[in-house]
Formats: structure tokens, sequence, C-alpha cells
């Protein structure tokens, strides 16, 4: 079986064996069973399956409106009814045809005859709801959904929108570089569904079917369009952000998708869709290896959520920026909301956008203008995490922190505290080495403003919106248009040193991105909150020498 490698950054994915499978020689859904240390779905042992990636939530017919379901034997639920309307407008898309979809359901079985599709092998709830037992069968599954799918022997998106004679075109389109045509492509509503967000990051190797089911061949290697040749034809675009398209890849999170870091996925969040409140946070979480209860309320499953990663990989967990000062605890990541279905919403982004943060009630406008001839972003939060840890996995270290929370949910660390003092010298130590060029009069003004070096993932400093800013990744004067606007780590942390002279650092883990090993920790301080002064995180840093033992005092302190 071709199981595709994953590196997710935050361990590995269960080996885990579906519930059911649907046999699409009689399309009949079959549970498992156990005999001896083999599992089987009917007579068949240990199956080889295929897994289709779509998106349908938008398009249930409503108990008024006309719709159609593929019959399948052997449910013990209803298989939800698929409205479809051919005079709906593009921008929402005209939904499928239950025929149709057992078509193409029958065209990727062909070679294993088991698919596992989420309808045949997942209770769905219907008008009258699920009994317990199917509830609890359907929570279990959605749990599992990344051993499910890297299990599965091959992966298939299907872009029910796309005819084959449009998809054909538009990935010629990408591949002559011409947007006009190529755009076409990213209309198709599985690029804006949160739980194909997941999906897409779990198996890069996915396969592209048009809506009947064809896939298209690369000239190139007589091979068929996977997600990860996709993202490889539109890597030129989205780095050229001049491109007044560029939102669209962006929004889309098809840069992000090839990120070994789970965390930079949370930054397009906002620009994917969920029918339920707990999919904001469920939609999202196999990629980083959680189960969580799907009965919390939506602030108390992003609690947990963040809970839980920073407890997995306390590393990767902080390597984030705030943009809003005070709307949650500054360990938390902020998980921005997704908009929830709407059959008036059209799937297009426009040039001004805004996303509400959770537990805050600020929203964060994105918008684009004009300055010294090139766009700028002041706010960008598919930037949650900045580029340089896009790749980051944390490696085993002997002084890595332990964390654990107190019964008010306030995190508490336990691990190496240094001054930031010795910060500034192991920064100094690390050697920047990445440079700011000259090839226009902006990078020659950030030069003189703010030095020659940037950030890089061995040497940098970034802070959080407080009052402490110096660089922060949201702010107005950027760069360039991906709004990674570049510090310099070295008089940042002078500037720290000389504002927090008896600051300190707590010292999280190590960490590998590419090439490159190095240490992460956070910035801490006293801030006054209801009269006390309480420990927060006002930013991270990273460096890449050794600590000295002289240098560092073991610390349980509390950080809210």
């Amino acid at each position: 079986m071709a199981v595709p490698c994953h590196s997710f950054g935050l361990g590995a994915v269960e080996s885990y064996w579906p519930r059911r499978l649907l046999r699409v020689t009689d399309f009949t859904s079959l549970p498992i069973s156990a005999r001896g240390d083999k599992v089987f779905y009917d007579h068949t042992a240990r199956p080889r399956y295929n897994i289709i990636s779509y998106t349908w939530g938008r398009y249930v017919a409503k108990p008024d409106q006309n719709g159609t379901a593929i019959d399948i034997r052997g449910l013990p639920w209803p298989v939800p009814r698929i409205h479809y309307d051919p005079s709906a407008p593009e921008s929402t898309g005209t939904g499928f045809i239950g025929d149709q979809f057992k078509q193409v359901l029958g065209k990727i079985g062909q070679d294993t005859q088991f698919v596992w599709v989420d309808v045949a092998c997942i209770p769905q709830k219907g008008s009258s709801g699920l009994t317990p037992e199917l509830q609890q069968e359907a929570d279990d599954e959605i749990g599992h959904q990344a051993g499910i799918f890297e299990r599965a022997n091959q992966a298939y998106v299907w872009l029910h929108q796309m005819s084959t004679d449009r998809l054909s075109q538009a990935v010629e389109g990408l591949r002559r570089r011409d947007w006009d045509v190529a755009k076409d492509l990213f209309s198709d509503p599985w690029f804006t569904s949160l739980w194909t967000l997941q999906e897409g990051y779990l198996r890069k190797d996915a396969i592209l079917l048009s809506c009947e089911g064809d896939n298209i061949i690369s000239p190139r290697d007589r091979s068929p369009i996977t997600l990860g040749k996709l993202m490889s034809l539109t890597d030129d675009l989205v780095h050229r952000g001049q491109s007044i398209f560029y939102d669209r890849f962006r929004y889309a999170g098809i840069e992000t998708l090839l990120s070994e870091n789970p965390l930079v996925l949370l930054g397009v969040v906002p620009h994917r869709k969920v029918t339920e409140d707990p999919d904001k946070v469920c939609g999202i979480m196999q990629i980083f290896g959680l189960k969580l209860d799907r009965s919390l309320g939506l602030d108390e499953l992003r609690s947990e959520f963040a809970k839980q990663i920073i407890c997995k990989s306390p590393v990767v967990s902080q390597a984030f920026t705030h943009a809003i000062e005070g709307a949650i605890p500054s360990w938390r990541i902020p998980i921005p909301s997704p908009a929830k279905y709407s059959s008036h919403e059209g799937s297009d982004q426009q040039g001004v956008d805004s996303v509400k943060l959770s537990n805050s009630s600020v929203s964060i406008g994105i918008s684009y203008e004009e300055s010294g001839g090139r766009p700028q972003a002041p706010y960008d939060h598919t930037k949650l995490v900045p580029k340089e840890f896009y790749n980051m996995v944390e490696l085993p270290w002997e002084g890595r922190a332990q964390i654990s929370f107190d019964e008010h949910g306030d995190m508490v660390f336990e691990g190496r505290l240094i001054k930031l003092k010795y910060v500034q010298t192991l920064l100094r130590e690390s050697d920047p080495a990445v440079r700011l060029g000259t090839d226009n009069r902006h990078t020659e003004w950030l030069q003189e403003t703010h030095g020659e070096f940037v950030n890089s993932c061995r040497c940098s400093v970034y802070l959080d919106k407080s009052s402490n800013d110096g660089f922060n990744p949201y702010m107005a004067m950027a760069r360039d248009p991906l709004n990674q606007m570049p510090a310099n780590p070295l008089t940042e942390i002078d500037r720290l040193v000389k504002k927090h002279p008896h600051g300190y650092v707590f010292v999280l883990g190590k960490f590998q991105s590419r090439n490159e090993v190095a240490y992460l920790g956070i910035l801490v301080g006293q801030f006054k909150k209801e009269g006390t002064r309480v420990t927060r995180r006002y930013g991270f840093c990273t460096w890449s020498v050794e600590l000295n033992d002289e240098e560092w005092i073991y610390r349980r302190v509390t950080i809210q």
C-alpha cells in the first residue's frame, strides 16, 4: 500500500482502520469486524481503499427543497439529500446530482473496490438526529480523520463545480502563468471549506478530479495532477506578491499546505467555511493529532485546543505573534473564526476583509493601500506564524520545558530561565547571516531604519502587539505585499535590554527548520491586571548557539 510519509511537526499519525468502508461494486457500507489479529469488511481482510475529499455541507437540501441522495445499502442513518440548482451563481456553486456523485465514487474505487467517503462511513444526523451510540461513533471517526486519510491507498479531490474542460484550461493557465484563466480553478468551493483544508494538508498527493470524475494528466511526466503539483505550479504566483490576484492564493491556503508546521494553517481559517460551530475547531484539529470533545462550548474548544498543542509541542506552539493586546491569555495562539455557510455568500474574497479573533470583539481589517507604488497590508492574519517557521519541527532536548495548567486555566512553566542580557549575547553569537538586499529604494530605506540584518529562524525577535512594540508582523509598514517586514533582531534585542534590563526569557526547547537548528524561548514580563501584577509573554525569540550551564536557572512560573 502506497502510504505517503508525512511530517506534521507535532508527532506521528496514529495507525487506524475505519469503522466502515463503502464497497462500490454494490454500494454497500460495510462495518469493520475483527477475527484474530486481522480486520475484515465482510469477507475481505485488510482491504486497500481509496478516499475522497469534497465539500457538500452548504448544498444540503432544506425540507422545502428538492434534492437527491445516492442509494447506499447497510446504513443505519439517512444519506443527506443534495440540492442541485443549475441557475445558482457561479460564486456559490450549483451543488451536484446524486447519480453524478455515485459515478465518481465508482471511478475512484475501480482499482480497490473500497472507498472511504464520509456520508457512507460516518453517521449523519439527518432531521431526527442520532442515537447516543451513533453520535459516539461519529465523534470517534471524526477524531481519527488523520489516521483514516493516512492509511488510504490513494486520495482524490473532487472539484464538483469544475468540468473537465474548465479544469484542464485552468491547470494549463497556471503553467503559462495566465491568471485570467487559472483563477477559475480557485472559484471551486473545495478551496473555501475548512474540512477540505485539513484533508488537503493530510494528503498533498491527492489527485484532482473534475465534476465528471476525470483527472488531468501532466504533460511533463504523464501522471495525474495532484495537490502537490498544483502547489508547485502556483509557487511563482504565490511569491510574486505584486499580483493583484495574490489574495486568492493566500486565502485558499495554497502556500501553507506545503508547510511542515501545522499552525501555519490557522491563518487561513477565517477564509474557510463550516456548517456548525464545533467545526470551527474540530474541522482543523486532526492535522495536530488532537481529539477534542465536540460537546464543549466553542470557547472551551479553542482553549482546550491551545492547551493540548502547547503540551504536545511547547516550541512549535509559541512560534506566533498576537495582533491584539490582551484579547486572550498570552500563551494561547489566537484561532480566527471561519464563516458559516450561507446560500447567499460567494466564495470570492474582496480586497477588504475582516476577521474576528476568538474571545475578542476587535476585528482586524485587511486593506490594501498604495505607498510608493507598492501595495501594503496593515494586518495580514495569514501571517500568524512568521514565514521563517513554516517548516519548524521540534527536536528532542534534555532541557525541554514542562508545561501544565493550574485550576484557573493558567499555564505553568517549569524549565530554564535566562536573563534578557544573556539572550542579547546568544543572538550576537548566533550571527543572523540573513541580510537585507538593496534591489530598490524600499529595502535601502529599511536598512537605514532597521539595520542590515533581518530575522531568520536561527536568530530572531518577534513581539506581540503590546506596549513593548518594536517590530510586529502586523505593523503597517511592510517590506513586501506578503506583509513580512524584516526586523533586525540585534537592534530589537538591544532595545528590549535597554527597556527591560532585568527581563527574562523562558527557554522552551530546540527545533529544526530545513537544515537549520535553533532554540526558542518566550519573552516574559510583569504586567498589571486588575490591580495586581501578573506574568505574561510578549513575544518570542530564537538563537542557534547552545546555552551555557552557568547562565540559566530552573524555575516554576505561572503565565497568564
